[in-house]
């Protein structure tokens, strides 16, 4: 494109039901838009990805990866994709992924669904038992059991800004600083008068018009 930008859809908690079908049907022509080939390279990052349900999401990340667009998807909890797409279906949304940040878990059922994404590996045991008679004799067992490499109960450790990340069989704990942002309006880029958003305003209602109409008949 002759001007790359980011278009931000913002959802308003006060009407999320209300807003959550358009906001989904502008993501999805925005998705559509986007996977053209030999473009810029660009992103998708879907936050707070269970306020709104896309038509075949477990599709969308691979699609976009063919076409060079980076597809982020945000959750708060495992849980709440479960609610919104039903368990199969989250499950190939979220194994389409294929770099995956594990935060803080605090549903028992989510932090055992991270844990079997790890290798499993050997550890040792030991185990002490004592004879019942009166001459206290006791016998240490040592052998080797296979556990998970990140047990369930470290994911509820984890403070805020800390991740388990898992890609290609690999796995490392991060934390990410939070940054210093200044917040401040951006300069605008382009300046337009009032004629010229009149104009555009009322181009855009004929089209509307001339849609309703043609559906109508």
């Amino acid at each position: 494109p002759d001007h790359p930008s980011v278009v931000a859809v913002v959802n308003n908690p006060k009407f999320e039901t209300a807003y959550s079908p358009v906001i989904a049907t502008i993501l999805h022509t925005i998705t559509k838009q986007m996977s053209v080939r030999n473009r810029l390279s660009s992103f998708f990052l879907a936050e707070e990805a269970a306020t709104f349900r896309l038509l075949n999401m477990q599709r969308i990340p691979a699609t976009l990866r063919s076409y060079d667009i980076l597809t982020v998807y945000v959750l708060q909890d495992k849980i709440q994709n479960d609610l919104m797409y039903g368990d199969k279906a989250s499950k190939a949304i979220l194994s389409n992924l294929s770099y995956q940040f594990f935060g803080k878990a605090n549903d028992p059922d989510t932090a055992q669904y991270y844990e079997r994404f790890f290798e499993i590996v050997k550890r040792p045991t030991k185990s002490v038992s004592q004879s019942s008679n009166w001459n206290f004799d006791s016998r240490i067992t040592k052998g080797e059991r296979e556990v998970s490499k990140r047990r369930s109960d470290a994911f509820f450790r984890l403070k805020r800004g800390e991740f388990i990340s898992f890609s290609d069989g690999k796995d490392k704990r991060v934390r990410f600083k939070r940054p210093d942002i200044q917040r401040d309006l951006p300069e605008p880029k382009y300046v337009y008068g009032h004629a010229e958003i009149t104009a555009n305003f009322q181009r855009i209602h004929l089209e509307v018009r001339a849609m309703m109409n043609a559906s109508s008949k």
